[in-house]
């Protein structure tokens, strides 16, 4: 880049100079502009999720979910984590396992391990039939309630009312389990 403005050649260099700093910093104002413009509409993109036997849409923004989304969440999550066999329960607990947020993944997976293991050896089975879902959006939980049958080689041993708390976090438009534990252990 040539500037003969002046006569002294080390005073060009200088303009030069001072043009490829103002150059510099136009280029990081417009690429920190363009970040922060970017950073808000990635929370207003929307996603408009239509599943199989499901009547409506649901929809998932940024952090926010719709109603009718988390509820099917919470009830996918009953149905994996507390429905279970002997032969299915390790296959469910690692579907499970898939949306467990990263930094809970590590506690999660040894107590669904160590249920499995449990459910195995004593041949257990258990049935948890959903019967009502609240939501707390503000503190990103879910409180399922429902009834548990626990049966040991088809004889029904125990039936009781239980409340389960999930938290979950909604980051991105994905939806993240943090922990899953009944209410009383709380």
């Amino acid at each position: 880049m040539k500037l003969p403005l002046f006569i002294q050649k080390s005073s060009n260099l200088f303009a030069e100079n001072r043009l490829l700093k103002l150059v510099v910093v136009v280029m990081g104002a417009a690429t920190l502009h363009n970040s922060c413009t970017l950073n808000g509409l990635l929370d207003e993109q929307r996603t408009i999720i239509v599943p199989p036997g499901f009547e409506g849409a649901m929809e998932v923004r940024g952090h926010r979910a719709d109603p009718a989304y988390l509820n099917q969440m919470g009830r996918y999550v009953a149905a994996l984590g507390l429905s279970h066999s002997p032969a299915t329960a390790r296959r469910q607990f690692e579907e499970l396992l898939t949306l467990y947020r990263p930094q809970s993944y590590a506690a999660a997976r040894a107590m669904f391990y160590e249920m499995a293991d449990t459910i195995e050896a004593t041949q257990t089975s258990s049935v948890f039939h959903t019967q009502r879902i609240v939501q707390d959006e503000n503190r990103r939980r879910l409180e399922i309630t429902g009834t548990r049958l626990l049966y040991v080689q088809d004889k029904k041993i125990a039936e009781a009312s239980s409340t389960y708390v999930l938290d979950y976090l909604m980051e991105g438009g994905r939806f993240w389990i943090v922990e899953l534990s009944e209410k009383d252990a709380k």
